[in-house]
């Protein structure tokens, strides 16, 4: 757009010559995914920064690339969901789980990772910070509402605005996150999981605890 190529409009307002007229930035789609979904457990396999962080880990990470630090941001199985039909093989999946073997108390910094405001953080996690925990982030992969990405103005170092527009299409977007929190819960009561005492940690979010 500061080329000269996107909606006329917005780029005469911020006095950027037009070459092209095109509707740049109108059709953002984002994969939004659902965070803190979180389980307790009742062993200690999991993903806790005082029991990964150890000499011996790190020393097997950079001399042989395995062990705990090898899991991608601690994601350790991914699973895939055509939701309109899960038997479907050719169809196109629209959520995705991805399987973290820690959660949000894991490490201090995640707090400040995830943007967790203070009252949120004491009320809702807190409580479990000393926990085993395992966490599941639901994912859209097909989503149907789209945002849009605009100028500020014609100054290439001012961030542009971002208008993400989540949750716009009528519904649709929605029902795929639900079905994903309903089934990672499904998921943690199947005796696999219950082999470690699996159970989702239920505190709500107090502003949405009325839900």
């Amino acid at each position: 757009m500061l080329s000269g190529i996107g909606p006329k409009d917005d780029l005469t307002q911020k006095n950027i010559t037009t070459l092209v007229n095109l509707r740049v930035g109108y059709n953002l789609q984002d994969h939004w995914a659902l965070g803190g979904l979180t389980f307790l457990i009742n062993s200690t396999d999991s993903l806790r920064f005082e029991t990964v962080a150890t000499i011996d880990n790190i020393i097997q990470y950079f001399t042989q690339h395995t062990g705990p630090l090898s899991a991608p941001t601690g994601t350790e199985a991914i699973a895939f969901f055509h939701t309109q039909d899960e038997n479907n093989e050719d169809g196109y999946p629209d959520l995705e789980l991805l399987f973290v073997g820690g959660s949000i108390v894991s490490q201090v910094a995640n707090k400040y990772v995830f943007s967790i405001e203070d009252d949120i953080y004491n009320t809702v996690y807190e409580p479990i910070s000393d926990k085993h925990t395992w966490m599941v982030f639901p994912m859209l992969l097909l989503p149907r509402s789209s945002g849009r990405i605009a100028l500020r103005s014609k100054n290439p170092y001012e961030k542009p605005r971002i208008y993400a527009n989540y949750f716009t299409d009528g519904g649709h977007d929605e029902r795929i996150i639900l079905y994903g929190i309903r089934k990672a819960i499904q998921l943690s009561n199947t005796k696999a999981f219950q082999k470690f005492g699996s159970k989702l940690h239920d505190i709500p979010i107090p502003q949405c605890a009325k839900y």
